[in-house]
């Protein structure tokens, strides 16, 4: 007869190797599918330290890795991305490296998206900030200045960089505009069509360019609380390149890879 100690002993055993049944069970069930890949409630689990048992944090958590199975999945259907179990699929998934791979997709596919390159200058006159001179002499000062400018890069004794440079060396600039260093000038990368500035003015301006090429200075107009729209900045632009994309957009790219994966899930 088995004493009091060894049975003990014995229903010890069999409560942990029932937890820890328990536990693997667990882990190992499926708790969403997107297409072809399972990610399991271990997954879950592995990311983060926050309870899942919370539905919003586990929503929160599907929502990204639908995601990144759409990306990984989309991606390799495109030659972009090579599945293997360490990223795809996989109970014992390096999530990092996951996360990694489906973010260089996505920027695969923004810098596919990419139909115009270059850059451009301007100097605000009528800005949010306070200045400390009148509206025309702000507006005299900064059409002085980019209208110098303007022709240094046209006559090819400037660059677009040492133009914003000689923006930002100029401390005379801060009585028309607070952020003048951060406005002198901007290089941009932009989909089809897609609003180069704020202004549309500059931006229908700058697609009819041609690589290369140079834009007039314009002057654009900005929203007042008192006076409406209003002339507030000068730029001038160039284009750099022109490109012949592959997708239209990552969102429309994602939006129809995400129509052709069936999403279910388990929990």
């Amino acid at each position: 007869m088995l004493s009091k100690k060894m049975i003990a002993i014995i229903i010890g055993a069999l409560l942990a190797f029932s937890s820890v049944f328990f536990f693997i069970k667990h882990n190992n069930e499926v708790a969403l599918k997107v297409g072809e890949e399972k990610i399991f409630s271990k997954d879950y689990k592995n990311f983060s330290q926050l309870t899942i048992n919370d539905q919003s944090v586990k929503d929160q958590l599907s929502r990204k890795f639908i995601r990144e199975s759409i990306l990984l999945q989309a991606g390799a259907k495109e030659g972009l991305v090579e599945l293997d179990e360490s990223i795809f699929n996989s109970k014992n998934m390096d999530l990092k490296k996951r996360a990694s791979a489906a973010s260089q997709i996505k920027n695969r596919i923004e810098n596919d998206s990419i139909a115009i390159e270059g850059e451009y200058i301007a100097i605000w006159f009528d800005n949010v900030e306070v200045r400390e001179l009148d509206y025309y002499e702000a507006k005299n000062l900064a059409f002085r200045k980019i209208n110098y400018l303007y022709h240094q890069v046209k006559n090819g004794k400037m660059t677009m960089v040492e133009a914003g440079e000689h923006i930002r060396n100029d401390v005379r600039l801060a009585s028309i505009d607070k952020a003048y260093k951060k406005n002198a000038y901007i290089e941009f990368k932009k989909m089809n069509k897609e609003r180069i500035s704020f202004s549309p003015e500059f931006s229908d301006a700058m697609w009819q360019l041609n690589e290369g090429e140079l834009s007039e200075v314009i002057v654009a107009k900005d929203m007042t609380s008192d006076r409406g729209f209003t002339e507030a900045i000068y730029l001038f632009g160039k284009v750099n390149k022109i490109n012949e994309p592959k997708y239209i957009s990552f969102a429309s790219w994602y939006q129809q890879a995400h129509k052709e994966h069936k999403i279910e899930k388990f929990y």
